[in-house]
């Protein structure tokens, strides 16, 4: 019953785009305002290559990077909001109240133990 219901909603889409495309076709051709439709289609179609063409490029992938890590910061700043890293299992309670992680006593301890060898 599934695949009956996917493939009857399937061949109702293609049907309405061949319908639409159809109808493109004749507005195209047989009014006046075809040359201004051809126009607009021929700009649809010069954008769509465009943004096939310029997945690749550099500057678009730059853009991409950037908007990634946008949404990668926001991310991170509503984590941080909610407890952030001290409400994680690895961290302990006393660690969390001090405001340290581990590493970061351990290198307090070591500069300790420089400080006092001086």
């Amino acid at each position: 019953s599934g695949r009956t219901d996917y493939a009857h909603n399937l061949y109702k889409v293609c049907f309405a785009t061949s319908t639409a495309c159809a109808f493109t076709q004749i507005l195209l051709w047989t009014s006046t305002v075809g040359p201004l439709l051809r126009l607009g289609w021929q700009v649809a179609w010069l954008a769509g290559g465009a943004i096939l063409v310029l997945q690749r490029s550099a500057p678009l992938r730059r853009a991409l990077v950037a908007r990634r890590a946008t949404r990668d910061l926001h991310a991170i700043r509503i984590v941080r909001a909610h407890g952030g890293v001290r409400r994680w299992k690895f961290f302990t309670e006393e660690e969390a109240s001090n405001g340290k992680v581990a590493w970061q006593n351990v290198i307090s301890d070591w500069w300790t133990e420089c400080a006092e060898d001086v």
